[in-house]
């Protein structure tokens, strides 16, 4: 991999993203450039996270052409400041749906992102629910841009979205093994997705129900209010808080798609939607 200076990239004008870790520039028509805030990667190396080695080192692992690599090092004279990467020229998942959108639409979108995380098996995503890194194309095509957030073979994250909900249920054996997290995190991310694509509902909203088991009677009344009536949606959400092993969606809800239509009702003080069968 290429390794730059700061300067070669100059001006930095056209800031796309910012927090306070980060920002995000617009290098050129091809070109980004992440840059990480020097204190924010100093405390990281405290904690043992190296982003450069993982940008160095990691990238070489990534054969898929939906996860974006870097594509150069970028230094501050000797110190690692970000990474250049080429720019993907589309719109974040869920800023790309719309309620006009079909049921077996966002059902195919889905099962296209779920594919990009299932054949990358040593790859997990802990990052996948964050606003933005997930990017949709013109044609539909789905691409992943969250480099850093990536946990690579042996090439840790500290990432993890928020849209997961507590934290602290992650650290259960099922979702991490040491300090590395497992693809069960992945399936459980992908499961929240899929409710957040289809049915605009936040499933980590019922994370607050784990510890005292109310969680096996808060679904059922979940269910009946989305329209589902599908024992085996059912048995794969309710996996997601049980020690049984999380399973993928896969053809649960394409066979879904085929037997429902997506109903998108306001009732004023909301906007519901709900399955009917077709």
């Amino acid at each position: 991999m290429k390794k730059i200076t700061l300067k070669s990239i100059y001006p930095l004008e056209n800031c796309i993203f910012s927090n306070s870790f980060s920002h995000v520039f617009k290098v050129d028509n091809d070109i980004v450039f992440k840059m990480f805030d020097y204190g924010h990667l100093i405390s990281l190396l405290d904690n043992d996270y190296d982003i450069e080695e993982n940008v160095l080192k990691g990238s070489r692992l990534v054969n898929d052409s939906s996860i974006i690599v870097p594509s150069s090092c970028v230094y501050r004279g000797r110190s690692f400041i970000g990474y250049t990467m080429p720019f993907v020229k589309g719109v974040p998942v869920m800023n790309y749906i719309n309620d006009d959108m079909s049921l077996s639409f966002l059902t195919n979108l889905y099962c296209q992102i779920e594919s990009v995380v299932m054949r990358n098996e040593n790859i997990v995503f802990p990052d996948l629910l964050s606003d933005g890194n997930i990017m949709i194309d013109s044609d539909s095509n789905v691409y992943f841009i969250d480099f850093d957030g990536l946990q690579i073979f042996d090439y840790l994250t500290p990432d993890i979205s928020s849209g997961l909900g507590c934290r602290n249920i992650y650290n259960y054996t099922k979702y991490k093994s040491d300090d590395s997290y497992t693809k069960q995190l992945d399936v459980k991310s992908l499961v929240y997705l899929y409710f957040s694509m289809v049915f605009s509902f936040p499933l980590e909203s019922i994370d607050n129900y784990i510890s005292n088991d109310r969680v096996d009677f808060i679904l059922p009344d979940l269910f009946c209010h989305l329209g589902i009536d599908d024992c085996e949606l059912f048995d794969k959400v309710l996996r997601l808080y049980k020690e049984c092993p999380n399973m993928y969606l896969g053809d649960t809800v394409k066979r879904i798609a085929e037997k429902y239509n997506l109903c998108v009702s306001d009732n004023g003080s909301e906007c519901v939607k709900r399955l009917v069968r077709k």
